[in-house]
């Protein structure tokens, strides 16, 4: 029986917005990197050093979100296989249940994903009214 956690789509978005948190953490330190060592204290420089790796980040997210929704199967015995470890049948069958139940909760957390951007959004907004 098909059901919404094994839809290709949302699996591949639920795994691109999982790996979205790590990437951008790494372009935050990357951002972070160059001001700190290039000594950048012009705005403007850092607005646009800001602005290019959002938009990298944006398009690492897409990538990662298609080359996912390309390569995986609907089925969700595949996932599993990376967690095996040799002689230790406890620790297999409790990685495959953890993971097996991550696997189905990536639909909830896709669904929370756009009320996330919508409330940080907003608060980008009423920042940008007040200082203007």
């Amino acid at each position: 029986m098909f059901t919404i956690s094994q839809s290709s789509f949302l699996q591949a978005l639920g795994w691109a917005v999982l790996n979205s948190l790590w990437q951008m953490a790494l372009l935050w330190v990357i951002y972070q990197s160059v001001t700190a060592v290039f000594r950048v204290n012009k705005s403007s420089q850092k607005g646009n050093l800001a602005t290019l790796l959002l938009f990298s980040g944006s398009a690492w997210f897409a990538f990662t979100f298609f080359s996912i929704l390309i390569d995986r199967p609907v089925s969700t015995t595949g996932y599993t296989s990376f967690v095996t470890i040799q002689g230790n049948s406890a620790v297999n069958d409790w990685l495959i249940y953890d993971v097996t139940n991550c696997i189905h909760c990536l639909p909830c957390f896709t669904s929370f994903c756009p009320f996330s951007i919508l409330s940080e959004t907003t608060g980008l907004f009423r920042l940008y009214v007040i200082t203007d």
